[in-house]
């Protein structure tokens, strides 16, 4: 157990009253677990994430636990506090998650020597090539998933929002989909579009809008502005919206190194 962990236990036993209830620290008031959040932001006007630092006293937002990275952890909620590590890629890699899966190995066949035999007499039986594993896996799905995964097939790996854009911009600008860029520490991130090789266009559905992706979002936009990227995020709504056009344009000329990061919102639109 790490210092953070030390201080995140600590903080949940003075945090919980009971298993439905939960104390501000700040004022003592008792109320549901799930209105702290609405409490903190209309009586002392601060986010989950600043009233942890300053109940637990952590100076700045602790760093990941692999040794080779440098970022943030993500934040998760009150009840959990920081993430260990700061992406998934970061947990594979980790000593921690290699004993874990050995170990479950190792349960699961006591005879090491047998496990193997049995582990690539499955592997041979069970080779698909990409199609056939990602139809397998959409035949799974719910029915609104389906469609959504047939949407995606058709139109290049572009959900509805991402081809509504497309369509409104190609005629004007060039873009590449889909594209992976990877930074010095080997972090993997795919955007939705990059604009000259230097302008990356997010388009962010309603998921976004939840503390932990706009938390995730945050940190991916640290990524992409060290790497000498300008962003540009636009909300589903603003997509299909007669206005994209307009304020694109606008962000397109005003995004800069000074200015890396727009968020694209109707507010924006100045009428004349």
């Amino acid at each position: 157990m790490d210092e953070i962990e030390k201080i995140h236990k600590k903080f949940y036993n003075n945090h919980m009253v009971d298993d439905k209830h939960c104390k501000c620290q700040i004022c003592g008031y008792v109320l549901y677990k799930g209105m702290l959040g609405i409490h903190l932001k209309k009586v002392h006007t601060l986010s989950q994430e600043e009233y942890y630092l300053k109940i637990t006293g952590i100076n700045a937002t602790p760093k990941c636990k692999n040794p080779k990275c440098d970022n943030s952890r993500v934040f998760m909620k009150l009840s959990s506090g920081y993430s260990e590590y700061c992406c998934t890629d970061c947990y594979k890699k980790s000593d921690f998650n290699r004993k874990r899966l050995s170990k479950l190995s190792l349960e699961r066949w006591e005879d090491y020597d047998n496990y193997i035999k049995i582990h690539r007499k499955h592997m041979k039986e069970n080779v698909w090539n990409s199609k056939e594993k990602i139809e397998k896996i959409a035949n799974n799905r719910s029915k609104s998933s389906k469609e959504m995964f047939k949407f995606k097939k058709e139109h290049n790996g572009l959900c509805k929002a991402e081809f509504e854009f497309y369509n409104k911009v190609k005629d004007k600008y060039k873009f590449s989909t889909q594209v992976r860029l990877s930074d010095n520490t080997g972090h993997i991130t795919t955007v939705d579009f990059l604009l000259n090789n230097e302008i990356v266009v997010e388009i962010d559905g309603g998921s976004h809008t939840k503390t932990v992706e706009r938390n995730r979002d945050n940190l991916i936009n640290e990524r992409l502005i060290k790497l000498g990227y300008k962003i540009i995020r636009i909300p589903n709504s603003t997509v299909f919206s007669r206005h994209l056009n307009l304020l694109f344009d606008e962000d397109v000329l005003s995004v800069s190194t000074d200015n890396p990061l727009i968020v694209l919102n109707l507010g924006d639109l100045k009428w004349t």
